[in-house]
């Protein structure tokens, strides 16, 4: 079998040298994944002991309408589709293929709830993700 996976991604923001977080979207980038997949977010930083998830509002950019995330890959061998959109009120589609089945439900929670057993979300707040 194999061992542990590990995944380095790094950056830096050489546009403003005088910021305080490099913002070059190393967080984004590893966050939105799991975001799609659970539909969950949370602040670290400064304030970190006082976490939340973020809303719509801030996920989607402030000169954009919506933000979508889409991940394919595998899960056991079986192919998945999974692409989540908000906008800044709503959830506007979330859809999960697997195995060449379409599992969306009409009801959001009910495609999540299929997204949960078959990808045990709940392993995925074992992520560790260091920032700066």
């Amino acid at each position: 079998g194999e061992g542990p996976r590990i995944r380095i991604v790094s950056g830096s923001n050489e546009d403003d040298l005088g910021s305080t977080s490099n913002g070059s979207g190393k967080t984004s980038l590893v966050m939105a994944p799991i975001w799609a997949f659970t539909g969950r977010t949370e602040i670290k930083g400064e304030h970190s002991w006082r976490k939340r998830s973020l809303t719509n509002s801030d996920i989607v950019n402030d000169q954009s309408r919506a933000a979508t995330v889409l991940v394919d890959g595998e899960i056991n061998g079986t192919p998945f589709e999974l692409e989540r959109s908000v906008t800044k009120r709503t959830l506007k589609k979330l859809r999960f293929v697997y195995g060449g089945e379409d599992l969306t439900c009409q009801e959001a929670r009910m495609t999540q709830a299929k997204i949960d057993f078959l990808v045990n979300t709940k392993l995925l707040g074992r992520i560790m993700c260091h920032d700066q």
